[in-house]
């Protein structure tokens, strides 16, 4: 609406004889360029055809650990403590890959320990969307979509252990020292006995 109204103000402008036909024309093509230009800046700024929808969506997580017998929910911390980034995976297989959640200032993670014996991670958007097909079609189905707020809440049994990366790290280099030390307790014994 924006190019053809334009167009057509050129158009009237340069090859109509003055009469009281262009001025209609050339007021009312104005009129609507201008109107299109206050819908765009509308749109983007105070999104002008659109509403805000809430979607919560539950999906089963696993164990980031690849030990089955020691179930963690990793997380690395991001500025001040704030917008941390949590490591789970969506399949029980050891060959399944490890995902995270996304690291955005709009994007919330929160742990929970819940009396259930799987581990969940609850997903609530708010987003922008467009009223109708009409609206969607006139703004080109741009910001479509767009991302206000979301909340991962991670609901994991009590079993679960919530650990940062640096921690898991650590865990892992006393497990082993404590597994070499444990071998060495046994040639130990062997020998005494």
């Amino acid at each position: 609406i924006l190019v053809i109204s334009t167009i057509l103000l050129f158009i009237s402008f340069v090859t109509m004889k003055n009469s009281w036909y262009r001025t209609l024309f050339v007021a009312v093509t104005g009129i609507v360029m201008l109107g299109s230009i206050w819908a765009i800046y509308d749109n983007d700024q105070n999104h002008l055809g659109m509403k805000k929808v809430t979607t919560t969506t539950s999906q089963v997580v696993y164990s980031a650990s690849p030990s089955k017998a020691l179930p963690l929910l990793l997380h690395q911390d991001g500025d001040e403590g704030d917008h941390n980034v949590y490591i789970y995976k969506t399949s029980d297989s050891s060959k399944a890959k490890a995902q995270h959640t996304k690291a955005d200032y709009r994007i919330h993670n929160r742990v929970v320990t819940s009396k259930t014996d799987v581990a969940q991670m609850q997903t609530t958007k708010r987003e922008w969307v467009y009223k109708s097909n009409f609206t969607k079609l006139m703004f080109n189905g741009l910001n479509n979509h767009h991302l206000i707020k979301q909340t991962n809440t991670f609901k994991i049994p009590s079993t679960w252990y919530s650990l940062t990366t640096s921690q898991a790290k650590q865990l892992s280099k006393n497990m082993k020292a404590a597994q070499k030390q444990s071998a060495a307790q046994k040639a130990q014994l062997q020998t005494a006995i």
